[in-house]
């Protein structure tokens, strides 16, 4: 055994509870220093995640813009290049001419509107729309270009009367 005493003992024992509070202490101290650490890394990174949401949500609408624009855009263009050919066809209405087409094989390749030539020709040839230079009655009244001109006589103004 030692050859210690009891009062060496118990002043041994004390330095090592001293050393162990000393210790505990210390640890104490890091834990917490290392929690804040955490903290704060945890906070940065639901930051930069939050950032990044944001930014991939601005991108997605961006997107959808782009997608509905595009859409919009063909469909101006099928529309476009539609009435101008109707109007060279000679259609009275060309919107009418659009109307009654059957847009399925219509396609947009590079810009370039292509699909319903065809239709428009056979409409045109049809009959069943008016053309510019068509003089056709509707039949209700006198067709256009038949009647006679009016008289001298007929175009006076009638006297205003003022009460």
């Amino acid at each position: 055994m030692t050859d210690k005493t009891p009062e060496e003992l118990q002043k041994e024992l004390d330095e090592v509870r001293d050393a162990l509070k000393k210790a505990n202490a210390e640890s104490a101290g890091r834990r917490k220093e290392l929690e804040k650490h955490d903290a704060e890394k945890e906070a940065l990174k639901q930051k930069g995640l939050s950032d990044s949401e944001k930014l991939l949500a601005q991108v997605k609408a961006v997107e959808e813009q782009h997608a509905a624009l595009a859409t919009e855009l063909k469909a101006e263009r099928v529309r476009n290049s539609i009435l101008a050919k109707a109007t060279e066809l000679g259609f009275a209405s060309p919107e009418d001419a659009m109307s009654l087409l059957d847009l399925a094989d219509v396609e947009v390749k590079d810009g370039k509107v292509s699909g319903f030539e065809n239709s428009l020709k056979v409409l045109a040839e049809s009959g069943r729309l008016a053309m510019k230079d068509d003089k056709r009655s509707d039949g209700l009244g006198t067709p256009t270009g038949k009647g006679k001109p009016a008289s001298g006589a007929d175009n006076q103004e009638a006297p205003i009367v003022r009460l």
